[in-house]
């Protein structure tokens, strides 16, 4: 018996991903309370937002720019939990998992987190590799301080024509400019 059918309709495709927000609305962090083998990543280090990956989670940087903290749904493609992870790889913005692209979970520090919009701020305690393994180590993301003001601006010079000119007298023989002679001004110095 031959039996005709029309085919499924293919699915609707999926939504599109709502939009990440704009960069600069991304505050950056500083991270405090690496150990001693992690100190110049871990420790008094502000990292900034630098970019989006495919899952619409953002990644920082620090300022050398040698340093990445990202989301990653699955650091080897298999069945990991979703992490933050601090490592010297930049991740991917377009692999779905796995985004430093090696098959493994290779980094420097991370902690595990279903929540893709920010590593979680406050002290919490991250896996971080010291002394050649991973140990418990108590990290805290605080926003910087904020910048101090800038000084308020040197109140104006007085014009020349309202500094009096002066005279010395009393100076001693053989110096001829230190005795009677009179001196007007004549500008002003960077102080």
């Amino acid at each position: 018996d031959l039996t005709l059918a029309r085919p499924s309709p293919p699915p609707p495709p999926s939504p599109p991903a709502p939009p990440s927000p704009p960069l600069a609305t991304v505050l950056p962090f500083v991270i405090t309370g690496g150990c001693a083998d992690e100190r110049a990543v871990l420790d008094g280090v502000e990292y900034t937002a630098a970019g989006y990956t495919a899952s619409g989670a953002p990644y920082y940087r620090d300022s050398s720019s040698l340093y990445y903290i990202y989301w990653d749904p699955n650091c080897n493609a298999g069945s990991e939990p979703a992490a933050w992870i601090v490592s010297p790889k930049q991740p991917s913005t377009s692999a779905s998992s796995d985004l430093d692209g090696d098959g493994q979970c290779k980094f420097i520090a991370y902690i595990d987190s279903e929540d893709s919009s920010s590593p979680p701020l406050g002290t919490n305690t991250w896996r971080v590799l010291c002394d050649g393994s991973f140990t418990d180590n108590d990290l805290t993301l605080a926003r910087p301080s904020p910048s101090p003001p800038p000084s308020p601006p040197a109140p104006p010079s007085p014009p020349l024509a309202t500094v009096l000119p002066f005279v010395i007298t009393g100076g001693c023989s053989g110096q001829p400019v230190l005795d009677g002679v009179e001196y007007a001004a004549a500008g002003y110095t960077a102080s």
